[in-house]
């Protein structure tokens, strides 16, 4: 089920977000080292928070960029790596975050 209509990973910005989830998994502060999984150079996107889905389009189902990433960096490959961009926030996480920020 999707949250969100639209394309990448439905919950990934929750947790990066969130005050009640203090750790970012992809700060640096964190120690991470963040890739892109947007589905670049002819891969395949994730669009699910999950390692696997129907689709093939879990972290990591095969042919995900964010397979190709993840078996770069367990190899000693971190030149071939893609960068981490963050996506622009959809209409949905912006209604939630101004939503959450409203001070009745």
């Amino acid at each position: 089920m999707s949250v969100d209509p639209a394309d990448g990973d439905q919950w990934a910005w929750a947790g990066r977000l969130s005050w009640e989830h203090p750790v970012n998994p992809i700060s640096p502060s964190f120690g991470a080292h963040g890739f892109s999984v947007a589905g670049t150079n002819g891969m395949a996107p994730v669009t699910d928070h999950s390692v696997s889905t129907p689709l093939g389009t879990g972290y990591l189902d095969p042919q995900t960029e964010s397979l190709m990433n993840v078996a770069h960096a367990t190899t000693d490959q971190e030149g071939k790596i893609t960068s981490y961009a963050p996506p622009e926030q959809t209409p949905l996480q912006q209604a939630l975050i101004s939503a959450s920020n409203f001070a009745p």
